[in-house]
């Protein structure tokens, strides 16, 4: 078959193959298996084909690649809400096919990492890092000790979070060394006071949860190797924590700052 119909955007045009340099079998070849007719007429555009509208009309070359190529431009550089099958598919058509630039194969290529390196740091839970977690529980024992010492802390919600830290712990304590598993045992057995109704009164929120204190700063040191009541952890591959942590530094210091790196 020499003549071949072709409708695009509604529109028909008929294009030659045998007497055209097989120009319509190479277009297929070139915009790959499962293209649309759109993206095969540009492919034959791109190499010369004679186009012909539906009243026999000569079609001028270029319109159809030209609005192919600026429809790849912008598919093909917006990655980022592309499927791991489509960007596979890109990387293969960089390979099989002159129309996508090997910049885009690597862009994918890229992308497709990022994605694996992503979802491999975004499945290692918190539970992973029982120092991590130390350190939130701290940050939130030194949250309510400060609306204590302002008598702003409910007792109900004081004991309310005891129990919470407690359920934190246990969540990762296996993940500990023996001692501390022993030492977190012992601080939570026994039995639990019924909290009295009304605010706590200044220190109280310090005293009660001193057990707990106790345990992140032993359980830490043990951990770490650090003492957390004179040196800051910063777990590795959190930057924004240990920027956090300067922050605060520098927020509470009244005259000066010291720091000795010991790396």
């Amino acid at each position: 078959m020499n003549e071949i119909t072709i409708t695009v955007d509604g529109q028909i045009y008929k294009v030659t193959n045998q007497n055209n340099g097989h120009k319509y079998d190479r277009a297929i070849t070139a915009a790959g298996v499962d293209a649309t007719e759109g993206r095969v007429m540009a492919h034959y555009d791109k190499l010369g084909g004679r186009i012909q509208d539906q009243n026999g009309n000569k079609v001028e070359n270029g319109n159809f690649w030209q609005a192919e190529s600026e429809r790849l431009r912008k598919d093909l550089n917006n990655l980022k809400n592309k499927s791991n099958e489509e960007l596979m598919d890109i990387m293969r058509n960089s390979i099989d096919n002159s129309y996508v630039p090997s910049s885009i194969y690597n862009k994918a290529k890229l992308e497709l990492e990022f994605r694996a390196l992503t979802q491999k740091t975004d499945s290692k839970s918190d539970t992973d890092d029982p120092v991590k977690n130390l350190i939130d529980i701290q940050r939130q024992i030194d949250k309510l000790v400060g609306l204590d010492k302002k008598g702003l802390l409910e007792r109900k919600e004081l004991y309310e979070f005891k129990d919470k830290a407690e359920e934190e712990i246990k969540s990762f304590i296996d993940k500990t060394d023996d001692e501390t598993q022993r030492h977190f045992k012992k601080i939570t057995s026994g039995w639990k006071n019924v909290p009295k109704p009304g605010f706590t009164n200044p220190g109280e929120a310090e005293k009660s949860l001193a057990y707990i204190v106790d345990f992140i700063d032993q359980s830490a040191n043990r951990l770490t190797g650090k003492n957390f009541k004179t040196e800051v952890y910063v777990s590795a591959g959190r930057p924004f924590d240990g920027r956090k942590q300067l922050e605060n530094v520098f927020d509470t210091a009244q005259k000066e700052v010291f720091i000795v790196d010991n790396c």
